[in-house]
């Protein structure tokens, strides 16, 4: 399985969505480093205003939005910056850098979720995501470069752990919110409601629903 550059005869889909750079062998339906347990119906939307269909998953591991180009083909859209939105089944993702944060709650005071995933090597209690200043020799880059990042399965010795970071949006960017306590500083005007909710009600920053549960009540 190898990296290579996506053919100019892909056409339509590959040109509305800019030049995409992995070429790889088709994930099964389940596979951890996805987000969703399979490709799905999506939109991308871009900057420019124009819109394009495509079956679509977000691979966690390198951070790309992937999709179904046809003939077996999966490919990863490059560029983000020239993207708006990405809907899939409902879901909403944006980009962030060189990244996607879904978005899981809008309006005033939005929250968004960045999905990560750690690779680790068996006797190697080091974790390598795209997000971590690894070297170009690390086992990602490489896993990246061949191919195999993308496809069900991973080389032998190595494993996958999932995360989550969640990001409050305030002047224009998007902030890391990793406690209620920051949440508070990123919506400095809904402190005193977001400090009296989590005291009364008990919440718990390291359960989803609580946080989500939380947002919603400061955007009504």
């Amino acid at each position: 399985m190898t990296c290579k550059k996506a053919l100019p005869l892909l056409t339509g889909l590959l040109l509305l969505l800019a030049s995409a750079r992995a070429q790889i062998d088709a994930p099964a339906q389940t596979v951890s480093h996805y987000v969703l347990p399979a490709f799905q119906p999506g939109k991308v939307l871009q900057k420019n205003g124009s819109e394009t269909t495509a079956s679509l998953n977000y691979n966690a591991l390198t951070g790309e939005m992937i999709f179904d180009a046809g003939n077996s083909r999966y490919l990863a859209i490059a560029e983000p910056e020239k993207v708006d939105s990405v809907f899939i089944s409902g879901r909403t993702f944006i980009p962030r850098e060189k990244l996607y944060l879904e978005l899981l709650v809008k309006g005033n005071y939005p929250l968004a979720v960045e999905h990560t995933c750690s690779l680790i090597e068996e006797g190697n209690n080091v974790g390598y995501n795209l997000s971590s200043n690894v070297s170009a020799s690390s086992p990602l880059r490489s896993m990246m470069q061949n191919g195999s990042a993308y496809g069900l399965k991973l080389p032998d010795g190595v494993t996958v752990k999932s995360g989550k970071a969640y990001w409050g949006f305030r002047k224009g960017r998007w902030e890391k919110v990793s406690s209620f306590s920051q949440l508070g500083k990123v919506y400095a005007d809904k402190k005193a409601e977001i400090d009296k909710a989590v005291k009364e009600k008990k919440l718990s920053f390291n359960k989803e629903e609580d946080l989500l549960n939380l947002v919603k009540q400061i955007n009504e």
